[in-house]
């Protein structure tokens, strides 16, 4: 049995999987880079694609620095504690893959420690129209994916990634302008402070760069700016309620009426966990979930979501409401919406994204990756093969 045979398997299985040497040493079949780069590093935002960057060139031990925007790492990836009897991802929270992509993104042949996967294949599935709940009759062939059991992605980075460089992240340090026109690359951040270094990776989300949040110079090609300009990442919001009962099914994907390229989805958050806790969670992407984000306040969302369920449950939801939480990361001022949506000939467009200035500013994140994009594990991956790409260049 291979590795990876060995690892899908544990997951099926709901086995938590150990990462015991050698388990979990890369499954890339790319060979190590020749490391013709020694300068220094500063990246820029300390999400999935910010830290796998961060841990490639740990590795090759290079110098570098992280900038952070907001006062924690993790970016679209983070944990709800003391909510439920487990932990919960209130930001990207499945795995859409096989378990042995953490070979590599670990890479790590002394790693330690136990990685507990379990299939989220969902055995009631409904459509709510807005009046009528109707059961999928493809329940066994849909939305089959992995989640995390007793843990979450942010523990994943929080115990095999960040730790070996955690003195080298910089929080509450946005960065405003980047300058690649001179021999090194100058960081300007938003107290005015100036940081210097020979390259520079920016893993900030695609509405940064679209919004303009960082000036840089020289600026964008045209060929790079019209892909920005063609990419998307809309609004994103997350709310999770905690129930007396169970009275809601496993999956309830809402139709918005007129519109494409939408997601509202009710999920079971502690399905096959193995928990006593009541958990219903709710995902919403696209022009649907701005029904959401755009309103007051979270007070003002909760009651909107609670009157929806209420409606497809028959008045259950405020029935057997305890209480909840809601994640609106439209509103996190350096995130700005859920995660990029491919569009015609994506991958023509990522080439463009991934355009590099003056071969000195180098970018990655979940946008980037043609294979991957719109997941966590796409960014990590991302991240790390631009850091090599530093590496390769001297």
């Amino acid at each position: 049995m291979t590795r990876e045979e060995f690892v899908k398997q544990c997951a099926k299985m709901g086995i938590g999987i150990s990462l015991f040497p050698g388990l979990l040493a890369s499954c890339s079949e790319e060979e190590t880079p020749v490391v013709a780069f020694s300068g220094k590093v500063l990246i820029i935002g300390a999400g999935s694609a910010g830290l796998m960057a961060a841990y490639t060139l740990q590795k090759f031990g290079i110098d570098f620095e992280i900038l952070e925007a907001s006062d924690r790492y993790g970016g679209r990836v983070r944990i709800l504690e003391n909510f439920a009897d487990f932990p919960i991802d209130i930001g990207a929270e499945w795995l859409h893959t096989s378990p042995s992509v953490f070979g590599e993104l670990i890479d790590d042949e002394s790693a330690t420690g136990e990685i507990d996967m379990i299939p989220y294949k969902a055995d009631t599935m409904y459509r709510w129209n807005g009046d009528q709940l109707r059961r999928f009759n493809i329940v066994s062939t849909y939305y089959g994916e992995y989640k995390f059991k007793t843990s979450t992605w942010f523990q994943f980075f929080d115990q095999f990634i960040a730790p070996k460089f955690l003195d080298k992240i910089r929080l509450k340090t946005p960065v405003v302008g980047i300058d690649a026109s001179g021999d090194q690359v100058v960081v300007e951040d938003d107290q005015n402070n100036t940081h210097v270094a020979d390259r520079v990776i920016v893993t900030v989300p695609l509405t940064i760069l679209k919004n303009n949040f960082i000036n840089f110079r020289p600026s964008f090609s045209r060929p790079k700016q019209a892909a920005i300009d063609k990419s998307i990442m809309p609004a994103g919001i997350k709310v999770f309620i905690k129930f007396k009962e169970k009275f809601y099914h496993d999956i309830v994907q809402v139709s918005v009426d007129g519109l494409r390229d939408s997601e509202r989805i009710y999920y079971d958050a502690a399905f096959r966990k193995g928990r006593q806790d009541h958990v219903l969670g709710l995902f919403a992407a696209g022009e649907g979930a701005r029904e959401l984000t755009d309103l007051e306040d979270d007070n003002v969302i909760i009651e909107a979501v609670l009157d929806e369920l209420d409606q497809i449950f028959d008045g259950k939801a405020r029935q057997h409401y305890i209480k909840h939480v809601v994640q609106n990361w439209s509103a996190e001022p350096f995130i700005q919406g859920s995660y990029s949506f491919g569009g015609e000939n994506y991958e023509d467009t990522i080439d463009f994204l991934l355009e590099p200035i003056n071969d000195k500013v180098f970018f990655a994140g979940e946008a980037m990756n043609k294979d991957y994009w719109a997941t966590v594990h796409g960014a990590g991956l991302s991240g790390i093969e631009t850091a090599k790409e530093v590496l390769r260049r001297p």
